[in-house]
């Protein structure tokens, strides 16, 4: 987090000491790692600092609208947009739809429009342009962003992407990359010591087990712990899950193929007495390229023929 912060704080103190930038860095996480968290910190810091903050947040309902987060991202500044040049002015409104004419937008005059805007934001103060969950951008925008930050090494602009797929790594060539692995069992230890209500015990024991390392997991499976708690201290059986972090994995399902979405789902309803050759019998075999994507999003894990 220091690392993050120092790079997007002061950009022209860094620009004096390294002579340039970082035009683009990257945090990549799963859901839960404390993406948003970390980045709502470096926004805190940079606006303390007397920067300028632009944050748009993917949303997987407009991953299709074509520029739909870059919308989002320069509402707050619309009104430099009449201070374009005529050419890129006009293909901003035709992406947008507020133009008169409805002929396609011209990639490249978009990307110089949104390149001129940072830019002449930044000649004012620092300027830091943030995408949350970029994973549910629209291609049309990230291609912008990176259009004009691969051209913004020398001005005292950063765009910070946070993102849950790690091929958005490549948005740009050679750039920072911060990635939030899972807590280790000290970090989990003390994360949990930091809640309202510390669970103990054979409690403790299984939040830090079922959680993996995942802080949201650990605060949300011990606040639900300690709201079911028994008199022994003990909860019995698999731990309750909250809202918010049923919706977390609701939204990893959700973005699943539809096969591997039935195949985890046929999973989660086998119960723990049911003989393994049945359960086998009529769920995908474990070799089957059905579950990469359902490991990969954390949802199983398959290991050892299990």
């Amino acid at each position: 987090m220091d690392r993050l912060v120092a790079a997007v704080s002061a950009p022209r103190e860094a620009e004096a000491v390294t002579g340039r930038v970082d035009a683009l860095l990257t945090v990549v996480g799963g859901s839960g790692t404390g993406k948003t968290t970390l980045v709502d910190a470096v926004v805190a810091r940079f606006v303390a600092d007397g920067g300028r903050v632009l944050r748009a947040a993917g949303s997987q309902s407009e991953t299709h609208l074509a520029f739909s987060g870059l919308h989002q991202l320069l509402r707050p500044v619309r009104g430099r947009i009449e201070a374009l040049p005529s050419r890129q002015r006009e293909a901003l409104h035709v992406a947008f739809g507020v133009a008169e004419r409805s002929e396609a937008p011209d990639p490249m005059l978009i990307g110089a429009a949104v390149l001129t805007m940072l830019s002449d934001l930044a000649a004012e103060r620092p300027l830091l342009v943030v995408v949350d969950d970029a994973q549910w951008a629209d291609h049309a925008s990230l291609d912008a962003l990176s259009f004009a930050a691969r051209r913004l090494a020398d001005e005292p602009v950063t765009l910070l992407i946070a993102t849950g797929d790690p091929a958005l790594r490549a948005l740009a060539a050679r750039e920072p990359t911060l990635t939030l692995e899972p807590l280790g069992r000290g970090a989990a230890e003390r994360l949990l010591d930091l809640q309202p209500r510390v669970p103990a015990g054979l409690t403790r024991a299984s939040i830090l087990d079922q959680a993996e390392g995942n802080p949201l997991a650990l605060v949300e499976l011990a606040r639900a712990a300690g709201d079911h708690d028994s008199p022994s201290g003990t909860v019995h059986g698999p731990l309750p899950v909250t809202e918010r972090l049923g919706r977390v994995y609701a939204d990893r399902l959700a973005a699943l193929p539809a096969e591997t979405r039935r195949a985890v789902v046929r999973l989660a309803t086998v119960d723990n007495e049911d003989p393994s050759h049945t359960v086998l019998s009529w769920l995908p075999d474990i070799g089957d390229p059905v579950w990469a994507p359902a490991e990969e999003a954390g949802l199983v894990r398959r290991s050892g023929g299990r």
